[in-house]
Parts: C-alpha cells; sequence; structure tokens
C-alpha cells in the first residue's frame, strides 16, 4: 500500500477514535482499499472487533458463480483470516483452508472456458 491508501483507511477509521496502536494493526490487514466491497467488509469487521467487541468475525459468503465476485470473495476470505490473526480473534483455520480451495476452482473453471 502506498501513504495515499494508509490515509485513506485512517480516514475512514477515525469516527472510531481508536488507539494509535489498533490504527497501525489496521493499517496491516492487506487488501484493496480502491474497492468498495472490499472497503465495506473491512469496516464492517472494524465494527464487529471495535464496537460489538465479538470475539470471532462473521464468515464472509458469496452468493453468486460470476468472475468477479468470486475474486472479491476470495479476497474477502483472506481479509476474515488476516483480521483474525492480527488482533488475535478465534477463527475457523479449516473453513478458509477449504473455502480457498473451492473458490481457486471454481476461479480456473470460468477461466478455462474463456
Amino acid at each position: 500500500m502506498d501513504i495515499s491508501e494508509y490515509l485513506l483507511i485512517l480516514d475512514k477509521i477515525k469516527r472510531y477514535k481508536l488507539k494509535e496502536e489498533d490504527q497501525w494493526d489496521l493499517l496491516k490487514v492487506p487488501f484493496d482499499v480502491s474497492n468498495e466491497e472490499l472497503m465495506d467488509k473491512f469496516l464492517e469487521y472494524v465494527d464487529e472487533v471495535f464496537i460489538a467487541k465479538l470475539k470471532e468475525l462473521t464468515k464472509p459468503s458469496c452468493f453468486t458463480g460470476n468472475l468477479d465476485d468470486l475474486e472479491i470473495y476470495y479476497q474477502k476470505i483472506n481479509m476474515y483470516y488476516s483480521f483474525s490473526k492480527i488482533f488475535n480473534l478465534k477463527f475457523d483455520a479449516e473453513w478458509v483452508y477449504n473455502e480457498r480451495i473451492k473458490v481457486s476452482e471454481d476461479i480456473n473453471e470460468i477461466l478455462v472456458k474463456i
């Protein structure tokens, strides 16, 4: 990420009035900040951790099987994993592993047909 992406994230989370340490940790979550759907998921996870005080994040879901949605879903799975690891939250590692494989296979199946 470049500095403008860090600034964008800091701007989006300033309403939470988080400790500096938590802000730094949030900047470590890797995702495409220019993608609105991913930013929304990121902020949803910020709400779950810092407002709802959940000890485990909700797993992302994908209801369509088109290429764009699957690629975004794969990135959401990665965000679920990264966010959980960074903030020492309980998470389903087996689900992450299996879901990544499933989504990768679905993406490859679509790409082979193109």
